[in-house]
């Protein structure tokens, strides 16, 4: 009985730990880009050219998608998990 208990334990573990790579490997990419974003704001926001606004709006727009897009992801991983017995 404990050995059955003990794998269980085990593979229980070995799914969270497969469902937080997913999570880290599926976050990364889009809080990277709202990383790159941001940056890109700040630059054009110190920038004089006549465009800035628009370029400006582009950019947060984008990193807007991305931080949805990260919430998306949230969102799947937490359907999923509650799906399990």
């Amino acid at each position: 009985m404990a050995a059955e208990g003990e794998q269980h334990h085990s593979q229980h573990w070995d799914g969270l730990e497969e469902a937080c790579k997913m999570l880290v490997h599926s976050m990364a990419e889009p809080l990277t880009a709202i990383g790159n974003y941001i940056e890109a704001a700040r630059v054009l926001s110190h920038s004089d050219a006549s465009t800035v606004h628009a370029r400006l709006g582009e950019v947060l727009e984008k990193a807007h998608n991305e931080v949805n897009r990260a919430g998306r992801i949230l969102n799947e991983m937490r359907q999923l998990l509650q799906k399990k017995p």
